[in-house]
């Protein structure tokens, strides 16, 4: 294929750098408002440890709210720990620090019956790793955190791949696909949520938290899909590539003015 056949490296520059900021996106929010936290579901934190809610938990209720009766998953965003900032001397630290951390992420799918079934790695959210645009509280670094998925590579399941698994395991077979992806859950937070730095700031609320997820936040799955192929493949695309110029040599003439028309300004 020659170079005019495939994709320039100012576009895959370009392409690297929107697929990064949707994912980043993706990973949620760490660092809370009072307000923003009081939008999520308090929830005790074995529901975590345990992998599914109980079958008369309000909560669960709630979530399957104005739900068709056939809806057997719902997609949902656990928050296993929550950190409200430490006061000094009566005051919190607010111009420091975000009032409220939540320093895990779990993405997953809900069941009727209360199983909870891993939909996405577990992260610690973008901003509340570096680097950032401002000298904000991070807690590592992002290369790191890719690093240790890379290795882990935990099991998630799609929504199709979750239903199929609701119908042929049973409640109690739950735990086989619930512990290991609570175990490396509490791995990432112990190898890059450094509690010293946590402590010296912050203190534990001792509460999970737990949110239905837009239905449309999951097309950014099939978007980061797309341009990991492209990046991957390479097709030229010379819009894309018009687009990524820093400098665009390649006006197009003017139209000539219609009769009776005032003759047009430069075009760019």
């Amino acid at each position: 294929m020659s170079q005019a056949e495939t994709l320039q490296p100012a576009a895959q520059r370009w392409l690297r750098y929107w697929r990064n900021s949707l994912a980043d996106a993706e990973s949620g929010q760490g660092a809370l408002t009072q307000k923003a936290l009081d939008q999520t579901e308090y929830l005790e934190r074995t529901v975590y440890r345990d992998g599914y809610l109980p079958s008369n938990h309000p909560v669960l209720k709630r979530l399957f709210e104005g739900e068709k009766e056939a809806t057997q998953l719902v997609r949902i965003a656990l928050r296993p720990a929550v950190y409200k900032g430490l006061q000094e001397h009566g005051v919190e630290k607010l111009a420091l620090y975000p009032a409220i951390i939540t320093p895990l992420i779990c993405g997953l799918w809900v069941a009727r019956d209360g199983r909870l079934i891993p939909a996405e790695p577990p992260v610690i959210p973008r901003d509340l790793l570096a680097p950032q645009a401002d000298d904000r509280f991070t807690l590592n670094d992002v290369a790191e955190q890719d690093r240790f998925l890379s290795k882990a590579e935990p099991r998630v399941w799609s929504e199709s791949e979750a239903q199929a698994l609701l119908e042929a395991t049973t409640f109690e077979a739950h735990s086989e696909y619930w512990k290991p992806y609570y175990a490396l859950s509490q791995k990432l937070f112990e190898a890059l949520c450094p509690t010293d730095r946590l402590k010296e700031v912050y203190i534990s609320a001792d509460e999970a938290r737990i949110a239905k997820v837009d239905e449309q936040l999951g097309a950014a799955e099939k978007i980061i899909g797309l341009y990991d192929w492209l990046s991957e493949n390479k097709p030229a695309l010379p819009l894309l590539e018009s687009y990524a110029l820093s400098r665009n040599e390649t006006y197009q003439p003017c139209v000539a003015p219609l009769p009776g028309m005032p003759p047009a300004g430069p075009c760019h």
